[in-house]
Parts: C-alpha cells; structure tokens; sequence
C-alpha cells in the first residue's frame, strides 16, 4: 500500500496530510474514512466542504451537502482521533457548530467575492477571521442553519 510506504519511509519533519471532501454522497461515511486513515497512522486530515459552482438548485443539491448535516459527523470524529489527528474543516464557518467546537472551523482565510455575511455575521465572535458564507450555497440552502 504506497501510503504505507510513505509513512514507512518519510523523513520526520516530512508530513503527510488527507484532503477529503464532503459532499452529500459520502458526508454519512466521513468517520469510515476517517477511520481508515487513523489505522494507518495519518496524522493530519482536512476535510472540506464541496460548494456549489452555480445556481442550478437540482444538481447542486446532489452533491452539496448541508453544512449541518455535515458537522455531526465532523464533531464525531474530532472526538473519536482528535488527540492523534490534527484536523482542519476547511470552508465551514463557526457558526455551523454549536458552540463548543466552533474553534474546528476553518473557514476561507481570504476575502472573496463569492462569499456574503449574513445579518448576524456583524455581531459575531469570528467575524475577523470568516468573510462569511458562500452566496451559492445561500441560494441553495438558506440561512437558517447558521447560528451565533
């Protein structure tokens, strides 16, 4: 197995991270894979969430998935590997996560013109580190999942 092979053989500053993205096909297997990867000594897992790249609402709601339907199992797997794996969440905003995880967001570190704050955004907590969400998946789901 080459993975193997590279855990086996890196040097020890040399680090290997997983990118897996969530998409609402595979999001209910997350902690499988996850798993998977702990088993074989991985020690750095981003997962990121696949957002839409147009409006088309039919299509896009097969493959994105909800935020918050995601983070669950997100959570579960920061508490099952997160003393032995470093995980990033990449393009989830805090306030996809009840309030005690918010600090495993990772949203998009850099202003972009696809990304819009929402009303509350003004008062929250994570405001200088997230330029908001998405304007696509917005569109495609609401604002009713995020919460301060």
């Amino acid at each position: 197995m080459r993975i193997k092979n590279i855990l086996n053989y890196k040097p020890a500053d040399f680090s290997l991270v997983i990118n897996i993205m969530a998409t609402n096909k595979n999001y209910r297997k997350i902690p499988k894979m996850v798993k998977f990867y702990a088993d074989l000594g991985i020690k750095e897992i981003n997962i990121g969430h696949v957002l839409p790249l147009n409006k088309k609402i039919v299509r896009s709601k097969e493959i994105v998935a909800k935020m918050s339907e995601v983070a669950p199992f997100l959570i579960d797997c920061h508490k099952k590997y997160g003393q032995e794996i470093r995980f990033l969440f990449v393009e989830y905003p805090a306030c996809v996560f009840p309030e005690e995880y918010r600090q495993l967001s990772f949203p998009c570190l850099e202003e972009n013109p696809q990304k819009k704050r929402i009303a509350f955004c003004r008062k929250c907590p994570y405001r200088d580190k997230c330029f908001g969400i998405n304007k696509d998946y917005l569109n495609l789901y609401g604002e009713k999942e995020f919460k301060i």
